[in-house]
Formats: C-alpha cells, sequence, structure tokens
C-alpha cells in the first residue's frame, strides 16, 4: 500500500494499481491506472572532433534505444566530473584549479545533455568523466 498526497506519488514501480478516492461524505471511487517500464538510458559518446586552438570543445553523450518499443529513458540527470570516483564536479563557470577553463553545460535537452569546454590549449591534457542517474 502506497501512500499519496493530493498532489501526487512518487516512486511507483511499473506494474497495475487502484487509486481509491474518498469524499468528505464517505463515497468512494476506484481508479484503476498502470505505470509503464520506461528503458533504462544507455549511452554513447560522440568522439571529439579535432579543433582549432581557442575554439570550443563540444563532449555530447548520445542516448542510444536499447528497446526502441518502450519510451525514452526514465529521466535521468547527467553530471561531469574532473576526477574518477565522482570528485571534482563541473559546473557551468570557471574550472576552479585552471580559471583559463570554462565549462557550459547545456542539459535543455535531458536526454542528450551537453558539455563545452573553452579555454584549453594543446599543451593541456584534459579528462572528463560522466556520471548518469536515474531520476
Amino acid at each position: 500500500m502506497f501512500n499519496g498526497q493530493l498532489t501526487g506519488i512518487n516512486d511507483l514501480s511499473p506494474g497495475t494499481y487502484f487509486l481509491i478516492v474518498n469524499d468528505i461524505e464517505g463515497c468512494g471511487e476506484v481508479f484503476e491506472f498502470e505505470v509503464g517500464k520506461a528503458s533504462d538510458p544507455e549511452y554513447s559518446i560522440v568522439p571529439a572532433m579535432n579543433v582549432c586552438e581557442g575554439l570550443p570543445v563540444e563532449i555530447a553523450p548520445v542516448h542510444l534505444a536499447p528497446d526502441p518499443s518502450l519510451p525514452p529513458a526514465a529521466r535521468t540527470d547527467v553530471a561531469w566530473y574532473t576526477s574518477p570516483g565522482q570528485s571534482g564536479l563541473i559546473e557551468n563557470g570557471d574550472d576552479p584549479q585552471n580559471p583559463d577553463i570554462t565549462y557550459s553545460i547545456d542539459d535543455s535537452n535531458w536526454i542528450n545533455p551537453q558539455l563545452t569546454i573553452t579555454g584549453l590549449v594543446p599543451e593541456l591534457t584534459l579528462t572528463i568523466f560522466m556520471w548518469y542517474v536515474l531520476g
């Protein structure tokens, strides 16, 4: 048995559910509804293109549809890091270790977010880690 509020209910797994609504007079109604299954996200990183010095570098994971019969992946939050183990969270703005480098995260298309990096120079090697979490 799940308890929700007037505004909704969260964390339902795929399956069939019944909503029972009782009014103040004791009259009730039962509604049956189904929560469908969405595919888990599966990403492939688009290889970075060779760019001329001074131009932005774009890193874009592309969502693959592992099961085209299912709707798009469940809501996914993508985070970018400069170090393994989810450390060195990248946020919009200057890199705290190197203010010549600036990050811009565009997650307006949540299923295919994009990281743009400016200020890179040829002598610099930068490793980026992507982490995604089902929302």
